[in-house]
């Protein structure tokens, strides 16, 4: 006799991020790179004797130009991140309120809180560390092209600079939207009382196959207080959004009151849960 299928589960409507706040710190992002970039290279073009031997004293002021840029970056980045958290938080409230679950919606809990300081950290760092990866960039240019300088290669440095750190702007607004997003969802529903979500991919090509990749995560249920799905090929564990890029997206599931989940162990995959037939 076959096995009965296990219940289809009940979910909360899954949590999407936002392209429109997800284009706002790209542009963000990439203008103050820009900004950043067009300092840089204006301040080698004044500065900098087109010579054989490029002076340690130059680089030296190169240090302290990076150091003035990084304190802008300091007071844009926690104006851009303040905003952004904030855009983040109205949205996924909104999405729990249209469910029915605005009664909830009050203050902060400590998981909440822990989640907010996280994705601020790592948004601010990244802003942060903007000027110091073009001044990098700059210098090792430098350094590869010692006797070999005029203001053409200069001018083609900064073009390089500038493509690479667009390119970068809007691959790091993609993955930090969705895992803010996910992020705050998760601590949400979690701080609602919901212990497991399913984990759903983006069903399409692009979702990862193999070890570690998330089709095979596609359905399964899994804890919101313990990582065990193995999101890499390195075998790292994680949730949902932990992967750089990852667009797999939490469910929050609704247990029937008469519905037990049983564990599945899974050496391969990472253990999960199903709920029982």
């Amino acid at each position: 006799m076959a096995d009965k299928k296990a219940p289809k589960p009940k979910t909360l409507e899954p949590m999407k991020s936002s392209l429109a706040i997800e284009r706002k710190l790209s542009k963000t992002l990439a203008r103050f790179s820009n900004s950043v970039n067009r300092s840089v290279f204006k301040y080698i073009l004044s500065e900098l004797k087109i010579e054989r031997d490029i002076p340690q004293a130059f680089f030296n002021s190169l240090d302290n130009l990076q150091a003035r840029l990084t304190q802008t970056a300091k007071d844009i980045g926690s104006a851009t991140t303040n905003g952004f958290i904030a855009s983040i938080e109205k949205l996924v409230n909104a999405s729990y309120k249209r469910q029915g679950l605005e009664f909830s919606i009050i203050g902060r809990s400590e998981i909440v809180e822990k989640t907010i300081f996280k994705s601020y950290s790592s948004i601010l760092d990244l802003i942060v560390s903007i000027p110091s990866e073009i001044v990098g960039a700059y210098k090792q240019e430098l350094l590869n092209g010692v006797g070999d300088f005029n203001r053409e290669r200069i001018a083609q440095i900064a073009e390089n600079v500038g493509g690479v750190s667009r390119r970068k702007a809007e691959l790091i607004a993609r993955d930090q939207t969705h895992k803010a997003t996910t992020n705050y969802a998760m601590a949400r529903a979690s701080s609602l009382g919901f212990d497991y979500y399913v984990w759903d991919t983006s069903h399409d090509e692009r979702v990862s196959t193999g070890k570690g990749g998330h089709r095979q995560l596609q359905g399964r249920i899994y804890r919101y207080d313990k990582d065990t799905a193995i999101v890499d090929s390195y075998g790292n564990v994680g949730h949902c959004g932990s992967r750089v890029n990852c667009r797999c997206v939490p469910l929050t599931l609704m247990l029937e009151p008469n519905q037990k989940l049983k564990l599945v162990k899974d050496a391969y995959a990472g253990d999960y849960y199903v709920i029982e037939s």
